[in-house]
């Protein structure tokens, strides 16, 4: 009698245990649809996350401030907002010259930078506001083509000799002084992220030369100018330089477009 009841009990407990079984697999076949599934929007979200990218850097430049932007993929719209760099005009002069400048490529410039021909010296600490680096590049007598240094440049009365038909350029992300003369036996483009100061630019007699100068956020001083020489300067501060003929075309430094400096998704 005792057998007959187990028996009794193992039949139920047997069809208990498969239907678990059965209903763990089901569990388990739904849970990876549902993975499998959550996996596929990831995918597809990251596509067209990709594509719309793509399609909003090989569009037109940002305006400065922020605009948004419909882009249609795969009968799906997707919204951007999109926020371009700010467009900060330059002050020229002359006044009535014209340099076509807009966002200057200073990585193209500075790429090209050589080590100082002297020892570098430490620059006086100063608080101004207009960048300054943290020591300076005493530079010789002449120059071959200019110079391009991460340092300050200081020099005193100094011979530019010509590169081949190459514009000479002087560049600094810092201040860049000259308190003599700057001769020239080309075309010259001094470029700087602060102050520029030039005592006389001058040139070789019977010849004419066209000088560039542009300063990010410092000011331009330039004392005099020598019969022959035509000099443009650009900058966003004050901007001292005698009255010279205005003879365009001027040398211009390496340019890029606008960036872009942000993008949001737009959830519709």
């Amino acid at each position: 009698m005792s057998n007959v009841s187990q028996q009794g009990w193992v039949l139920p407990a047997t069809l208990f245990g498969l239907a678990l079984i059965l209903a763990t697999i089901r569990l388990l076949a739904v849970d990876q649809t549902g993975v499998s599934q959550i996996f596929g929007d990831i995918r597809r979200a990251h596509t067209l996350r990709q594509l719309g990218d793509r399609e909003i850097l090989s569009a037109k430049e940002p305006r400065p401030l922020c605009e948004r932007r419909a882009f249609r993929f795969e009968e799906q719209t997707l919204t951007y907002e999109i926020c371009g760099e700010s467009r900060v005009p330059w002050m020229i002069a002359p006044s009535s010259a014209e340099l076509p400048i807009s966002r200057i490529d200073y990585d193209a410039i500075f790429t090209l930078a050589t080590p100082c021909s002297s020892t570098p010296v430490n620059a006086p600490n100063t608080f101004g506001t207009t960048p300054i680096a943290s020591k300076n590049c005493v530079v010789p007598a002449t120059l071959n083509g200019g110079i391009i240094s991460v340092e300050n440049i200081r020099g005193e009365a100094t011979h530019v000799l010509a590169r081949s038909a190459q514009t000479s350029i002087i560049a600094s992300p810092g201040q860049i002084s000259f308190t003599g003369t700057l001769t020239l036996e080309s075309d010259l483009m001094v470029v700087a992220g602060g102050d520029i100061a030039i005592g006389t630019i001058t040139t070789t007699p019977s010849q004419t030369r066209k000088v560039t100068i542009i300063s990010a956020l410092g000011g331009i001083r330039v004392g005099s100018v020598g019969s022959g020489v035509s000099v443009i300067a650009a900058g966003r501060s004050t901007i001292e330089i005698p009255e010279n003929p205005y003879s365009p075309p001027f040398p211009i430094p390496p340019r890029r477009g606008h960036e872009i400096i942000g993008i949001r998704a737009v959830g519709e």
